[in-house]
C-alpha cells in the first residue's frame, strides 16, 4: 500500500519536473528559431547585394543551406516561383511561408519574417535590401530580449514545475 503511493507520488513529482523542463525547451527553440530566421535574412541579403540575385534565385541558393521546416519552405518557394500561375512573388511566398511556418508558435515573429518575403517583390533591389534589413533589425531586438531572461525564465519554469509537484504531493498526503 505504502509503495503504490511513495510511487504515485514520485510519478506526480515526475510529470511535473518534466513540464517545466518541457515549458523551457520551448522558450529555447524560440531562440533558435528567431537565430535561423535572422541567419536566413543574412543570406537572402547578400545574395542580393554582393550576387545581384532575384528573390526566387535567392531562394533556391540558400534552401540547402538552412535546416528544416525553412529549407522544405524555400525550395518550395523557388520551384513556385518558376512556374507562370499569374500569382505574384510576394502573393506566393507569403502564402508558402505561413503553411510551413503553422507549427512554430512565434505569431507576432513569423508575421515579421514572412512580411520580409512578400513586401519586397514588387521593389527594386536597393528597396528589398532595406525591407529585409528593417525586418531583420526587427528580429534582432526581440532575440535580444528573448536572449536576456532566457536562463532566469528556464530556470524559473523547471523550478516552478517542481515545486508544483511538490505542492501537489504535499496536498495528497
Amino acid at each position: 500500500m505504502y509503495i503504490s503511493k511513495i510511487a504515485g507520488y514520485l510519478f506526480i513529482l515526475a510529470g511535473c519536473s518534466g513540464m517545466g523542463i518541457w515549458y523551457s525547451t520551448k522558450m529555447q527553440q524560440k531562440v533558435w528559431h528567431l537565430k535561423e530566421m535572422i541567419r536566413i535574412l543574412d543570406m537572402v541579403m547578400s545574395e542580393i547585394d554582393y550576387g545581384r540575385s532575384t528573390l526566387p534565385e535567392c531562394c533556391e541558393r540558400i534552401w540547402e543551406k538552412v535546416p528544416s521546416p525553412y529549407g522544405k519552405i524555400f525550395r518550395e518557394i523557388y520551384e513556385d516561383s518558376r512556374q507562370e500561375s499569374g500569382v505574384s512573388f510576394g502573393e506566393m511566398s507569403r502564402a508558402i511561408l505561413q503553411q510551413g511556418l503553422r507549427e512554430i508558435p512565434m505569431e507576432e515573429e513569423k508575421e515579421i519574417f514572412i512580411r520580409c518575403f512578400s513586401d519586397v517583390g514588387y521593389a527594386d533591389e536597393w528597396m528589398q535590401l532595406k525591407s529585409i534589413e528593417r525586418g531583420r533589425a526587427e528580429l534582432m531586438d526581440r532575440l535580444g530580449t528573448e536572449e536576456k531572461d532566457l536562463k532566469k525564465r528556464s530556470k524559473l519554469a523547471v523550478s516552478l514545475g517542481t515545486m508544483s509537484g511538490i505542492l501537489l504531493v504535499l496536498i495528497l498526503l
